[in-house]
């Protein structure tokens, strides 16, 4: 008899426990969803709220790491996306574009030596011959053109 009582109290548990689970991953789930929208929507902050919710709850996918670090560099929160996206090579490691990511993210706080360190770490695991050559290039030729972009977009009409 006891140990039948003891045999339903775990299964009420487990269900219990199971449920729970179920909660929170709609929830986290709901977080992604209302993220994305306000991503297509231009509403950038509110999409970092919703996905930092998501992060909270459990979300931590390469792909979805990666996703919120494109938004924490698109809205200047670069110490944030520089952490999202070693914790998404952890993750998984073999996403080579990650390395000029996070160069890039270093470039954007002015920390030249490490976006340099950090493209020369992406060839050594890849084998390129000149990374920081061409990253410098393109990382210049990319902000230029940002530049432009805002410049033409602050020129009165």
């Amino acid at each position: 008899m006891i140990v039948r009582l003891l045999h339903l109290l775990v299964f009420i548990c487990a269900v219990g426990v199971l449920a729970q689970e179920a909660v929170q991953g709609e929830g986290m789930l709901e977080s992604v969803q209302k993220g994305d929208f306000y991503m297509e929507q231009g509403r950038l902050q509110l999409a970092v709220t919703e996905y930092e919710k998501a992060l909270a709850a459990g979300a931590g996918s390469a792909s979805f790491l990666n996703r919120i670090s494109a938004l924490y560099m698109q809205t200047g929160q670069f110490p944030k996306a520089l952490k999202t996206l070693r914790a998404s090579l952890r993750e998984e490691p073999g996403q080579l574009v990650l390395y000029s990511r996070i160069g890039e993210v270093y470039l954007a706080m002015g920390q030249l030596d490490s976006a340099i360190s950090s493209v020369d770490c992406k060839s050594a695991v890849h084998g390129s011959t000149r990374p920081s050559i061409d990253f410098v290039s393109s990382a210049s030729a990319s902000n230029l053109s940002r530049r432009r972009a805002t410049a033409s977009t602050l020129a009165p009409a």
